[in-house]
C-alpha cells in the first residue's frame, strides 16, 4: 500500500467527509424511544448504501433496530478485519442546555457539535472514510474488510449477543475493531483492553394497598419508601465497600504487569474530584483511585420515588416505592450471579409488611483481553502513528455489550480502538467531536488495515 498517496488522498477528501458525517449525525436516531424507529431505519439504510458505493455488499438484518452487516470480497491471502460501531444515539434531552439544535450539526472552534457526534457516529464513520480514501487511491485493501454496525448499543445491545451466536459463519474474522470508547486523555491516546460489565436491576416495595393518611395511619402502617431507603442503605458499609455476601468472592485484582503500566499513566485524583465538581472521592480508601474505577465492581443507586414529589405538603405513606440500582462488573464476576446475590440481600433486609418485585432489566459480564498478541501491536502502533503519540494501554470503567459476545462466539479479542476525548461531552448536552480528532481517525483506520494485512494472523478463512 502506498501510505503518501493513501494519506493524499484522506487529505483531499476530508472536507467531503466532513459534511458525510454532519449527514450522518441529521439523523435521530434514539434507540430508546419507539418513536424513532423509522429514524433508525431510514439512518441503517443510508450506512448500507455508503458501504455499497464503497465497495462492500451491505445488507439490512431485521433486529430491534436494524443492524448493517457488509463485506468486501474476500481474498484466501490476507486476514480478515470486522469492525464493529453503533449508530444509535442517546436522547438529546434537556433540550433547553444545547447550544444549538443537536440533530442539526454544527461546526464550532474546530468542533462538529451534534448528539452522536462523538458516540458513536465521528468513529464509526472514519472507517467508512478511510475505506473510501483506499479505493479512491485505487489501493487494493489490505484486509478482507467485515463491518457490523448496530442500532442498540445505547440500550444495550439486547438483539446482538443472539444475532452473534446465529451468525459466526458470516462474522468470521482474525481480527476485530471496535470504534467506540475514549482516549484516556486528551493528549493520551490509547486502546482499551478491559471493560467492566453491569447487572441492572428494577426493585418495587409494596406496602398498605392504598396511599394512606400519614396522621392516622403513620406509627402502624408501614412505609415502603422508609423501608427501601433502608435497604438501598445497607447495600455499603462504613469505609464504602459494597456489604453484599460474596458480591468480592470473584473479583481477579490486576497483576503487577497491569499495575506497572498505570503507574506511567498521569492521574491527579484531586484534578478528577475538582473536575466532576464534588468535595471528596467515594469508594474504598485503601484501593488507588485508578484501580476504583477500572478493577474494582461498585454497586449504585440510580433512582429512588414514590409516594408525593410535587409542589407543597401532601402527608401520605405511600402504597408503593421504587428503585434503580445497578453493579458494573469487573474479571471474573458474571452478572447472573450478582444480580442473585443482590436480590438475596435485599430479601434478606426487607422488613416485615413488605412485599418486593425485582426484575433484572440487563446482564452483561465483564471483559478483559490477552495483551500480548500482534493484533494488539499493530493497533497501537497504527494509533500512536495517526495521532503522534505513545499508545498507552487502559481498561475503562464503563461496559461495551458486543466485547464479551465477541469473544465467545468468535474467539476474538476485539481491539477498542476509542477516539472521542474525554470532554466531549458524551450523553449530555453540546456532545461534540474534534474535526482534527475525526481526521486522524480515518488516517488510524487506515494504518491499522495496513499494519493487519503484513502479519499472519489468519484464523478463519472467508
Amino acid at each position: 500500500m502506498s501510505d503518501d498517496a493513501v494519506r493524499s488522498h484522506i487529505e483531499s477528501r476530508f472536507d467531503q467527509a466532513v459534511q458525510s458525517l454532519k449527514a450522518f449525525c441529521r439523523f435521530p436516531s434514539v434507540s430508546a424511544q419507539s418513536r424513532h424507529a423509522s429514524d433508525s431505519r431510514a439512518c441503517a439504510e443510508w450506512l448500507a448504501a455508503r458501504l455499497e458505493a464503497a465497495g462492500l455488499t451491505a445488507t439490512i438484518e431485521p433486529l430491534g433496530r436494524p443492524a448493517v452487516l457488509a463485506a468486501a470480497p474476500a481474498r484466501a491471502d490476507r486476514p480478515t478485519l470486522l469492525v464493529y460501531g453503533h449508530y444509535d444515539v442517546q436522547p438529546p434531552d434537556p433540550l433547553d442546555l444545547w447550544t444549538t439544535d443537536p440533530f442539526e450539526p454544527t461546526v464550532a472552534d474546530g468542533n462538529l457539535i451534534a448528539r452522536g457526534a462523538s458516540d458513536d457516529k465521528g468513529p464509526l464513520f472514519a472507517w467508512i472514510a478511510a475505506i473510501e480514501a483506499l479505493r479512491a487511491a485505487g489501493e487494493d485493501l489490505p484486509v478482507n474488510i467485515k463491518c457490523l454496525f448496530e442500532g442498540e448499543e445505547e440500550i444495550g445491545s439486547p438483539s446482538l449477543g443472539p444475532f452473534i451466536a446465529a451468525n459466526t459463519e458470516r462474522l468470521a474474522c482474525d481480527a476485530i475493531a471496535i470504534a467506540d470508547g475514549a482516549f484516556y486523555a486528551d493528549d493520551t491516546p490509547s486502546l482499551t483492553y478491559g471493560l467492566r460489565g453491569l447487572t441492572y436491576l428494577e426493585v418495587k416495595a409494596t406496602g398498605p394497598d392504598h396511599d394512606l393518611h400519614s396522621g392516622l395511619c403513620g406509627g402502624l402502617a408501614p412505609n415502603p419508601l422508609n423501608a427501601l431507603a433502608a435497604m438501598i442503605a445497607s447495600l455499603h458499609d462504613a469505609g464504602g465497600r459494597v456489604a453484599v455476601k460474596g458480591f468480592y468472592d470473584d473479583v481477579r485484582p490486576p497483576g503487577e504487569e497491569e499495575r506497572a503500566i498505570w503507574s506511567r499513566l498521569a492521574f491527579d485524583a484531586d484534578a478528577w474530584r475538582a473536575e466532576i465538581g464534588a468535595s471528596a472521592l467515594a469508594g474504598p480508601s485503601d484501593v488507588p483511585p485508578l484501580e476504583r474505577l477500572w478493577a474494582l465492581p461498585t454497586l449504585d443507586c440510580h433512582g429512588l420515588w414514590g409516594g408525593y414529589t410535587g409542589e407543597g405538603c401532601k402527608t401520605v405513606i405511600p402504597a408503593w416505592a421504587k428503585a434503580k440500582l445497578s453493579c458494573r462488573l469487573v474479571c471474573d464476576q458474571r452478572a447472573e450471579v450478582v444480580a442473585k446475590q443482590l436480590e438475596a440481600h435485599l430479601r434478606q433486609h426487607c422488613p416485615a409488611g413488605i412485599r418486593l418485585e425485582i426484575t433484572s432489566l440487563t446482564a452483561q459480564d465483564p471483559w478483559l483481553a490477552d495483551l500480548d498478541t500482534p493484533a494488539v501491536e499493530a493497533a497501537r502502533g497504527a494509533i500512536g502513528e495517526a495521532f503522534e503519540a505513545p499508545c498507552a494501554l487502559v481498561r475503562c470503567g464503563a461496559s461495551i455489550p458486543v466485547a464479551i459476545h465477541f469473544y465467545r462466539q468468535l474467539g476474538v479479542d476485539p481491539l477498542i480502538m476509542g477516539v472521542s476525548l474525554p470532554g466531549d461531552r458524551v450523553h449530555s448536552p453540546n456532545e461534540k467531536f474534534g474535526l482534527d480528532q475525526f481526521r486522524r481517525a480515518i488516517h488510524a483506520s487506515a494504518a491499522l488495515m495496513d499494519r493487519l494485512g503484513r502479519l499472519s494472523i489468519r484464523k478463519n478463512r472467508t
